[in-house]
């Protein structure tokens, strides 16, 4: 999965390791950051669901696709688009 995300998001994950570790004692700070960090982590991955369907679209435009692998690709990219709303 880790393939699938673009370079800004790679650079987000190093950040979240980061601000995992910088996670200070205290409760009520803890908890802030433990929020801000959850809030992160949900746009990530909700990016990342976005990326499926265009890297199935773009995977589809190689030239070494029979007729048989675009047909499992089309119900693969409609499923994606309907389990993520965008479709």
């Amino acid at each position: 999965m880790f393939d699938l995300l673009e370079r800004s998001d790679r650079g987000n994950i190093e950040q979240l390791r980061n601000d995992l570790d910088a996670i200070t004692l205290s409760a009520r700070k803890a908890n802030k950051q433990l929020t801000a960090i959850s809030q992160r982590i949900m746009q990530l991955n909700r990016n990342t669901a976005m990326l499926l369907p265009k890297k199935l679209q773009r995977k589809s435009n190689q030239p070494n696709y029979t007729p048989s692998t675009l047909c499992e690709r089309n119900t693969l990219t409609l499923e994606s688009q309907k389990r993520f709303g965008i479709g």
